[in-house]
């Protein structure tokens, strides 16, 4: 007779290497469609507009929302954050030209009051290599028809969500 113990120990192991193998598939089906692809990484953003006018984002692909995300930090213009924004949904085009985004954003100063938006984000061939080069999006108000161009940088500056922002303001305030 088998123990309830070796049993539930392979019923365990069973659907962990299950899982495993999915996670496995969807990562390789990711970077075989994805070619001559380079979002990933941490890019600075800057918006030429207001009091807020610097982001640091990370831009990374979500295996289990099967998804590149498009998550940062954004800072007023003396460095303190002014709030977070992360993907809601995101779709490449066919042509990998333009990467297509729903977000939201959760503000420090009312953290119950979320506004949704959505953006475009331009990419480019450089050398090969197709990058984020800029984009626009609308937020809060779609009625009023809105875009509020930026452009974005590769950085090396760390992406840490609680930091203030007076090492991106500095890397962006001459670009």
């Amino acid at each position: 007779m088998v123990e309830p113990v070796s049993l539930a120990l392979s019923f365990v192991g069973g659907i962990a290497s299950h899982i495993i193998a999915i996670y496995g598939y969807e990562r390789a089906k990711h970077y075989k469609h994805r070619g001559n692809l380079k979002l990933e990484g941490t890019w600075a953003e800057k918006i030429e507009r207001r009091e807020n006018s610097y982001s640091l984002c990370k831009i990374f692909y979500d295996v289990k929302k099967g998804m590149y995300a498009f998550d940062g930090t954004n800072y007023k213009n003396n460095g303190d954050i002014n709030g977070h924004f992360s993907t809601v949904a995101s779709v490449l085009s066919d042509d990998k030209r333009r990467l297509f985004y729903i977000y939201e954003v959760e503000f420090l100063a009312d953290p119950g009051a979320q506004i949704h938006g959505l953006g475009i984000l331009n990419l480019h061939e450089q050398g090969g290599i197709v990058r984020p080069s800029d984009g626009h999006f609308n937020a809060g108000k779609p009625d009023k028809g809105e875009a509020t161009p930026y452009s974005v940088y590769v950085t090396d500056l760390p992406y840490d969500r609680n930091a203030k922002g007076h090492k991106v303001i500095e890397f962006l305030k001459d670009k």
